[in-house]
């Protein structure tokens, strides 16, 4: 099952999204989505950050008319997106808010895999 799949390891909370959603029996403030400090990372930056972990799977049910692994890939993507949407909230999954590369706007943690000064996606 999807919500197995995407909670497996976390604490899942109960929550609703503006859409429809009530928070009025949070006790607490809840903490923000994004931080204002940083850019919106580009879809092309986001794109090119997923195809080394697409590249990672092994996709046995090639559906018909499928033309190549990429595509057949960015079709098992599609359906796993489909069911981080619908599935419950992690309080763990937290953005790496420490800095932004000011060329392709990718987050990392102060001190992460970019030491050096050079970003680790461009």
């Amino acid at each position: 099952d999807g919500q197995e799949i995407a909670g497996r390891g976390h604490q899942q909370v109960e929550c609703s999204d503006s859409a429809g959603g009530n928070f009025s029996d949070m006790k607490s403030e809840p903490e923000p989505l994004t931080a204002s400090a940083f850019e919106t990372t580009p879809l092309m930056t986001q794109a090119a950050m997923l195809m080394p972990l697409m590249a990672r799977w092994h996709c046995a049910d090639v559906e018909a008319g499928t033309c190549c692994a990429y595509h057949l890939a960015a079709r098992r993507l599609t359906k796993l997106a489909k069911l981080l949407v619908v599935g419950p909230c992690t309080q763990e999954f937290k953005p790496s808010l420490g800095v932004q590369c000011p060329q392709c706007l990718a987050l990392a943690k102060p001190g992460g895999s970019s030491r050096s000064g050079i970003c680790d996606v461009c």
